[in-house]
């Protein structure tokens, strides 16, 4: 009954003749190019089991459909020939495996369908131009050159579920030829020698999604999303994947979503490599996972790269990348009014690594965690008006940092450092260049050099904590900075070394540090108010820098016996 609506409906849509007939080859018809002689527009040409071994080339409106056992071989005369080039609306291929051919299907007309089809040993694959076409539910197994799998130059086109394995190329191509969309979903490309591509381009929020891409060579960008505002490039998998693979997943236009997406062991042998790259104004990178990947030596390595303004990058995991003896980043952002949060980065492994680095004005930066960092800063902000709240940052090794941050507060309130923790770090804790910020309730820890370096001016500090530094606690470079119940335990050196003019503490506490409690060597016009400093080898060395020290208390053991005023 279904194939009786089937052949009403097309039928109804041939004009002249009133009337479509099914042509069966080799019942009515030899060969497949006896019954398009004889078809008229929307006949369906039915090829039953069997082998034919020629070359068609229509302008009709045709369906071919096969059955199971159709082979359609495009080898003789001892050379591979093109099988099928129709030229024509509403083509349909349905059913057949092609074998052997050169270029299996080539159509040029609207509304094309190619689906449940086998390639077998082709060169080539199905190539379209026209709007409306759809590839799907087909088997693309050892093709033997190295480009067009699926190529479709036109608006529309959805290319679905189908499969490219065991070739020299997997390579799908979708050019919207800006009067449409595209859809390029549930695809699955195995074991292919060279050249696994997934590309859109020129297309009106094209959906990307649950493609699977591995292990294979490939060249350039994996998945490459290119002049496509609103695209959608989502449940993608991407795994070991090697040669010049440049990117995972490239997208540029703007707002695109790229979502839930997994890249594993993806490999450049020659060039640096990012793993997902979004080049866009108000981008939204989500809930991806970035692990094992790298460049080749002394190339850089990128787990996700945002260049663009109003970026939201939240909730991925990027880890265990480098390896190519130069600089790795985690995640890097370019651009105003971003806001990366919830992100987790860890393992950046390279001989320069940087865990998340951010380059812009008044970006949101919350509750991410950055871990086991090479040599560069776990966190990195430039820009002002920056909100830096509830990170985690521990476990950097090999004179790394961990938060580094450079700009200034615009205007009272604008830019704020709050309720960060960093431990276990082979280098400073905080390296804060800023003017006029809150700096808030932070917590460091266990710190191979300064705990908090402050090179700036006009600075409020409060609630802050640091203990158990190789060097100072904080080290105090600017004019201005005033510091609220602060507290500095178990420094090397100096709980606070203060130089530049005009700062002060007020209920500050320093315990048991090695050098000074308090050093104003080089300060001038500080005030301590209510401080306590006790414990310390020397627990105040003034130098006549002091411009007050009421309420402030300290223990002295007297010259020469620690503890000590100096």
């Amino acid at each position: 009954m279904r194939r009786l609506i089937t052949i009403l409906i097309c039928c109804a849509a041939a004009a002249p003749p009133a009337f479509c007939a099914v042509r069966k080859v080799p019942q009515q018809y030899p060969t497949i190019n006896a019954a398009v002689t004889a078809a008229n527009n929307g006949d369906v040409i039915k090829i039953a089991k069997g082998r034919y071994q020629e070359a068609v080339a229509t302008t009709k409106r045709l369906t071919f459909e096969g059955v199971n056992g159709t082979i359609w071989d495009g080898f003789y005369s001892a050379s591979h020939h093109d099988q099928l080039d129709a030229t024509a609306n509403n083509v349909t291929v349905k059913g057949i495996e092609f074998q052997n051919g050169l270029a299996p299907i080539a159509i040029t007309g609207n509304n094309a369908l190619v689906t449940d089809c086998v390639f077998n040993g082709s060169g080539y694959g199905v190539n379209v131009e026209g709007a409306g076409a759809e590839v799907s539910h087909n088997l693309f197994k050892g093709l033997y050159y190295d480009v067009d799998t699926i190529v479709i130059l036109g608006a529309d086109a959805v290319v679905d579920r189908n499969e490219v394995i065991d070739g020299y190329s997997a390579w799908i191509s979708v050019d919207a030829g800006n009067g449409g969309t595209a859809t390029v979903t549930n695809n699955v490309m195995n074991t292919n020698q060279y050249y696994a591509h997934i590309a859109v381009s020129n297309a009106a929020a094209p959906l990307i999604k649950k493609n699977k891409v591995l292990n294979t060579y490939a060249s350039d960008s994996v998945i490459d999303v290119t002049n496509c505002d609103d695209a959608e490039v989502s449940g993608n998998t991407l795994c070991n994947i090697n040669y010049d693979v440049y990117e995972g997943i490239y997208v540029q236009g703007e707002r695109a979503l790229v979502t839930k997406n997994t890249i594993e062991n993806l490999h450049c042998y020659a060039d640096e490599i990012t793993c997902i790259w979004v080049e866009g104004d108000d981008a939204r990178v989500t809930r991806n996972k970035v692990l094992g990947c790298g460049a080749g030596e002394d190339y850089d390595t990128y787990g996700i790269y945002v260049d663009g303004s109003e970026a939201l990058v939240e909730k991925n995991l990027v880890e265990d990348l480098g390896g190519g003896g130069n600089n790795t980043y985690g995640i890097e952002v370019d651009g105003a009014d971003m806001r990366v949060a919830k992100n987790t980065v860890r393992n950046i492994n390279d001989e320069y690594g940087l865990g998340i680095y951010l380059y812009g004005d008044r970006a949101r930066v919350e509750k991410n965690k950055v871990s086991n960092v090479m040599y560069w800063p776990l966190l990195e902000v430039d820009g002002n008006d920056f909100r830096i709240e509830d990170n985690v940052l521990k476990d950097g090794a090999y004179n790394s940092g961990g938060l580094d941050v450079e700009g200034v507060a615009t205007s009272p309130g604008a830019a704020v450092i709050r309720s960060n923790t960093v431990n276990n770090i082979a280098g400073y804790g905080m390296y804060l260049g800023v003017d006029g910020v809150n700096i808030q309730g932070n917590s460091v820890k266990h710190t191979a050099d300064e705990g908090i370096y402050l090179y700036g001016a006009n600075n409020v500090l409060k609630d802050n904590k640091v203990s158990n530094t190789l060097d100072d606690s904080y080290y105090v470079d600017g004019t201005g900075n005033s510091f609220s119940k602060c507290t500095a335990q178990d420094a090397s050196r100096d709980g606070f070394d203060i130089i530049g003019d005009l700062n002060s503490l007020d209920k500050c506490k320093v315990t048991n540090c090695a050098a000074e409690g308090l050093d104003n060597g080089d300060g001038t016009n500080t005030t301590a108010t209510d401080c306590v400093l006790k414990g310390s080898r020397i627990d105040y060395a003034g130098d006549g820098g002091m411009a007050s020290d009421t309420g402030t208390t300290y223990q002295t053991g007297g010259a020469g016996v620690a503890p000590e005023i100096d």
